[in-house]
């Protein structure tokens, strides 16, 4: 049960609630203003009214080797800037480049050939002279002109196996050639090394990934958007978007191009796929949330400048 207050306790609660009060209206009657109470914060995406998605590099290739390789060097490491074509891990390949040493030996020789054409010419020659012979009727029979005409065939046809071959040697130098590349990781667009899950002397599989490459300048972001709206607003690729990126500081918008409309719905949701690439120069990390609309923001954003694509 709860005591009832003293006529003291009264009394005192009574000053302190009227000078409270007294010192308000002191406030008022001067003219200066009582401390405002803090301003609500604004949610910035909610202000943006943008469907949400997450962004994801534009390209994006883990790469390795198609057979079992012992790794040789490993040229780059993880967070590193990369052009097309720059060598990125190389594998131990001294036996395969003995091999197309050995194949452009064979490829370049000519040699065959050469004894095949030679061959040619002398049984034209013999040929030649059976049949004169046989015209000037000095007694060389048919059966021996017949014997060299068959024989300047079958040379003939050595001569063009011999250059059948030699092209053939050709297509196996250019094999082996394609077999020395893919022991060398070459860089397939510009972009940035994710990571590198490879030490030298370490032995990979096949199946085994050795480095990723990605490319986040434009990103790629995936919205769901409801599927009335994509049809009743005519969205199509190429059209304009703008993307607010969950990043540190002032909120900015980037604008952005609609790349794909995905061609089934989904009937559960009642949505449809829609893909934006976006400009980052900033080279913002993939992986980050953002709203995306197709109509131009509200006033208090700020596009940024130079973020057309």
């Amino acid at each position: 049960m709860k005591r009832p207050l003293t006529t003291a306790m009264a009394v005192l609660m009574g000053m302190v609630t009227g000078g409270l009060a007294g010192e308000s209206a002191m406030q008022a009657g001067t003219g200066q203003a009582a401390r405002p109470a803090d301003p609500p914060t604004t949610d910035p995406a909610a202000a943006f009214q943008g469907e949400r998605g997450v962004t994801r590099p534009s390209r994006d290739s883990t790469l390795g080797f198609t057979i079992p390789s012992e790794i040789a060097q490993v040229l780059v490491k993880g967070g590193a800037m990369v052009k097309k074509g720059e060598v990125l891990v190389r594998a131990r390949d001294e036996e395969l480049r003995l091999q197309r040493d050995l194949q452009r030996m064979l490829a370049e020789s000519d040699l065959p050939v050469q004894r095949a054409a030679a061959a040619v010419e002398q049984a034209q020659v013999e040929f030649d002279a059976q049949e004169a012979l046989v015209e000037k009727n000095k007694g060389t029979s048919r059966i021996e002109l017949d014997r060299s005409r068959a024989q300047l065939k079958a040379r003939k046809v050595d001569w063009e196996i011999a250059k059948h071959e030699l092209a053939q040697q050709q297509v196996q130098l250019a094999f082996r050639e394609e077999q020395l590349k893919r022991m060398t990781i070459l860089a397939p667009f510009d972009g940035r090394v994710d990571r590198v899950t490879a030490e030298v002397g370490e032995v990979k599989r096949d199946t085994d990934p050795v480095i990723r490459v990605v490319s986040i300048d434009p990103l790629w972001i995936d919205v769901k958007v409801p599927t009335t709206r994509t049809l009743t607003t005519g969205l199509r690729v190429g059209d304009r978007a703008w993307v607010l990126l969950d990043t540190p500081g002032e909120p900015e918008v980037s604008q952005g191009t609609i790349i794909e409309l995905a061609a089934e719905a989904d009937f559960g949701s009642g949505t449809r796929r829609v893909r934006v690439e976006v400009p980052n120069p900033k080279q913002w990390p993939a992986g980050l949330a953002g709203w995306v609309r197709f109509a131009e923001p509200p006033a208090g954003f700020r596009v940024a400048q130079g973020a057309k694509p």
